[in-house]
This record gives C-alpha cells, structure tokens and sequence, in this order.
C-alpha cells in the first residue's frame, strides 16, 4: 500500500504547477509528503479540512478549501481514510 501511496503522491507532484503533497491519516499523522510539504503541516491541514465540513453538515460531500498566498496555494480536501493537500505555485 505504501508504494501505490508514494506512485500516486508522484503523479500528482509531475502535473505542472505543483510543487509540494502531503497525505495525513484520519489522525492527522503525516503519512507522506513531498516537495515544499513539510509533515509539521499535517494537523493544520487535516483541522482546516475537519472545520470545513463544519460549514455545511448536510452536504455529503467534502468541501475542497483553498489556503492562497502570494506565490501560490495550497488545496486541502478531506476523504473517508485521509486528508490531502496539494500545493501549487502561480
């Protein structure tokens, strides 16, 4: 399981723009992260995407936040198993 975890992290590091992933379990351990992801992020992101879905309990879905800054973003979006986070660059 770790390496399709690490195949997939690399797909999306290939696409352009992006320059750091992460990948946090459901208790915000780090289980992964690459390029400008550091694993000290994983609880903010995983909290930022728990309070999230706070917003609209309804809604099955998970909400897909977007942190922006000057020199990019980074998008955050929690699943059943995980939470990711995708950085990119401008």
């Amino acid at each position: 399981m770790e390496a399709q975890l690490e195949d997939q992290l690399n797909a999306i590091m290939a696409r352009p723009g992006v320059v750091g992933v992460t990948c946090v379990d459901k208790r915000g351990l780090c289980l992964s992260a690459k390029g400008i992801a550091s694993p000290n992020m994983s609880g903010v992101l995983s909290s930022i995407a728990d309070q999230a879905r706070k917003v609209d309990p309804a809604n099955s879905s998970s909400p897909i936040v977007r942190l922006e800054s000057d020199q990019g973003y980074c998008l955050v979006q929690k699943r059943s198993d995980f939470t990711l986070g995708i950085f990119k660059k401008y």
